[in-house]
């Protein structure tokens, strides 16, 4: 499993690292982990002024500043491949990780102010809009997690939750020996079929027993819940 992990010195990214180290099964797996740097470059004229040396030896020295606290380990992120990009930092996370081909981008995030829990800053923003690579954005300084982890996969029906759920599956050992799988579809309440005059649209007016029936019936035929599944289910 290829995994590209984003690194800048920050404790958000460092959580990134030491959840990946804390992958035990995964680790005996010996995947390829690659930590990238990127550093915004130095204005034209302030390089001319400083000289080419100079602007060299500065960002050798911020990327080494972006590995320092990071995990004191001997598993494979610790031995991973260090790489120094100047551009964008969305931008060379995102053509880093088509030029890698890897299976997932790895990185810390955290949101700012009132909308922290809808926005998670604009380097995470940038990435998501310009790759189409699984991304795992890990919140908060927390201890990272055991192995085995307990894994939510939402579903509606769509291509793109089966595809959640395929992924999941197909990289079992990023969640532990024995991981526990919930698959989650959340039915709408039927706002619509009990008033039916809402928003001018005329609907046949359904009894509360009816409504329950349809949810439950809808539930049943979407929802899925498998604990350390080692065949894939087969979707409906």
């Amino acid at each position: 499993m290829k995994i590209l992990v984003p690194v800048d010195g920050s404790s958000y990214s460092r959580a990134a690292i030491e959840f990946i180290a804390s992958r035990a099964t995964l680790i005996g797996a010996s995947p390829d982990v690659q930590l990238l740097n990127v550093q915004l470059e130095v204005p034209v004229r302030a390089a001319r002024l400083i000289g080419k040396e100079a602007v060299a030896a500065y960002y050798d020295d911020e990327s080494k500043k972006a590995l320092k606290g990071r995990c004191p380990c001997s598993s494979a992120p610790a031995a991973g491949r260090l790489e120094l990009r100047r551009r964008h930092p969305a931008e060379a996370i995102a053509r880093r990780a088509e030029e890698a081909g890897v299976d997932l981008i790895a990185m810390g995030s955290h949101g700012h102010g009132a909308l922290a829990s809808l926005l998670f800053g604009s380097v995470t923003l940038g990435v998501l809009g310009r790759t189409r690579r699984p991304l795992l954005l890990l919140r908060g300084h927390g201890k990272a997690p055991g192995d085995s982890l307990k894994v939510g996969i939402a579903v509606d029906g769509s291509a793109y939750g089966v595809a959640a759920a395929e992924y999941v599956l197909e990289h079992r050992p990023l969640f532990g020996a024995r991981p526990k799988f919930t698959v989650i579809h959340a039915v709408p309440e039927f706002g619509g079929a009990a008033m039916p005059d809402m928003a001018g649209i005329a609907l046949p007016a359904y009894s509360a027993e009816e409504i329950k029936a349809m949810q439950q019936q809808a539930s049943t035929r979407r929802s899925l819940r498998c604990a350390g599944c080692s065949t894939r289910p087969a979707w409906r």
